[in-house]
């Protein structure tokens, strides 16, 4: 029950944050909305539309309708919407899909199914790399003679890091056709992605490269619910724009005049915290000075995203005592466009060692968990590789299984849910046999008592 109330919490403030954000920028739309009329009274102006306001108009909807799986909650994420399948088979009405050689696609989770299409099609599949911390793309390489299945693995996040090779920012590769997410799209062919632009960034270096051109089509799969209304003010010259929208029920040609795309990067966009973050532009950055193109920073006092979280001094010169905003982790920042980071479980694990290290430091006598009583252990097999721990207990809650410790082995395939006394282990693991991750029905029974050494 504490974990539950717990999760409520978090996704609470999460949704509180956000709002926050978008209430504090529609205020200062507001205060500059309002005017002098000639006779002195204040006249105000409607509140002007932002991309954070369609940002979250669109999440909140999405979460409200439970219009998503999971990861939850969609909130500073490419949400992975319900029937992305659906979307991605559409990809085969395309021609430009039919023909196109390489095909550079998102690593997020609602377009993993187009990442598995493209490799079903015998085409190169390139995949940016997390952030763009270590190079610009993946090249997806399949093992001799993969299979379906070993081809699925090869579109998650860890089949990437295993069965890819990097492609350098030297190397010459062409791209004939580029799959995107979204959180806004509209149908004259307007993006709005999480707000990080790695999308735009990614199209940007292409685009210098040579690799793309303005007529490299570029597509989006998305709800029905993210196809919106999006006025053309809020576009920018670095924002990628879409020839085509596909989703669930519809393939969308985009109406609108598609403006001439990027020739390469804008670095009057980019802050100087953006571009020291990727280590990739300081190559492209001299190499662009040696060709005298201007590559002035934007400066920083200019950032559309001011920082939040550095608390104000009071009149006497102290910081005031307000909460610190919850940080978002790395596995939660996922739209930006592209903005995957490591797999969760694999964060939870780091964390956790240094917990456990801070302990035995702190007090090399202190004891550690209670001893799980006998028949309150339940074993899961049929964990795959792909599933995140985050995922896994949310999708038990869900079902009404509260353990109150989860012993994760997803690496190997299974798991441990520890309980303080044995009244539902039945009923468990009746309930927990019902749940499919990955095309894939857990395998739940009650665990032998013989310690967890040996696993």
């Amino acid at each position: 029950a504490a974990q539950r109330l717990r999760h409520i919490i978090l996704s609470l403030l999460t949704n509180w944050l956000n709002k926050m954000d978008v209430d504090s920028q529609e205020k200062m739309s507001d205060e500059k909305a309002v005017i002098e009329n000639g006779e002195g009274e204040e006249e105000a102006k409607p509140t002007d539309i932002t991309k954070a306001g369609i940002r979250q108009k669109i999440w909140d909807h999405i979460e409200e309708n439970d219009l998503a799986d999971f990861p939850r909650p969609v909130h500073n994420r490419i949400p992975n919407f319900k029937d992305s399948n659906a979307a991605a088979e559409k990809l085969s009405d395309l021609d430009q899909f039919k023909d196109a050689k390489t095909i550079k696609v998102n690593p997020d989770k609602p377009q993993e199914q187009a990442r598995f299409l493209t490799l079903e099609a015998g085409k190169t599949l390139l995949v940016p790399t997390p952030r763009m911390r270590r190079g610009l793309f993946n090249r997806v390489v399949l093992p001799p003679g993969a299979d379906k299945t070993t081809m699925r693995e090869c579109c998650s996040f860890q089949g990437i890091k295993v069965n890819s090779a990097s492609v350098g920012i030297a190397e010459e590769y062409s791209v004939d056709l580029v799959i995107i997410g979204s959180v806004a799209v509209s149908e004259s062919g307007l993006r709005i992605g999480k707000g990080e632009g790695f999308a735009d960034l990614e199209f940007a270096i292409m685009s210098a490269a040579g690799a793309v051109n303005d007529n490299t089509v570029v597509v989006t799969t998305v709800h029905d619910c993210q196809v919106t209304e999006i006025p053309e003010s809020l576009i920018q010259p670095h924002d990628l724009t879409v020839d085509y929208i596909l989703t669930p029920t519809r393939v969308i040609k985009c109406s609108g005049d598609i403006r001439q795309r990027p020739k390469g990067i804008i670095w009057s966009m980019l802050t100087e915290e953006k571009f020291r973050s990727i280590p990739i532009l300081k190559e492209l950055r001299e190499k662009d000075k040696e060709a005298g193109i201007d590559t002035q920073l934007k400066p920083s006092e200019e950032s559309d995203t001011p920082r939040k979280n550095r608390r104000q001094r009071n009149r006497d010169g102290n910081r005031e005592n307000r909460p610190r905003r919850q940080r978002i982790t790395r596995a939660a920042r996922r739209d930006g466009d592209d903005d995957n980071e490591e797999p969760e479980e694999q964060e939870e694990e780091e964390m956790q060692k240094k917990k456990d290290e801070n302990r035995r430091s702190r007090n090399s006598k202190r004891r550690g968990p209670p001893e799980c009583p006998p028949g309150c252990r339940i074993f899961v097999g049929g964990v795959t590789r792909r599933t995140r721990v985050s995922e896994f207990k949310m999708a038990i809650r869900a079902k009404g299984v509260y353990p109150r410790r989860v012993i994760w082995r997803g690496a190997r395939g299974f798991c441990f849910l520890e309980f303080d006394v044995p009244d539902k282990i039945a009923e468990d693991v009746e309930l927990l046999g019902e749940i499919i991750f990955n095309n894939v029905k857990l395998r739940p029974q009650v665990a032998i008592d013989r310690g967890l050494e040996g696993d």
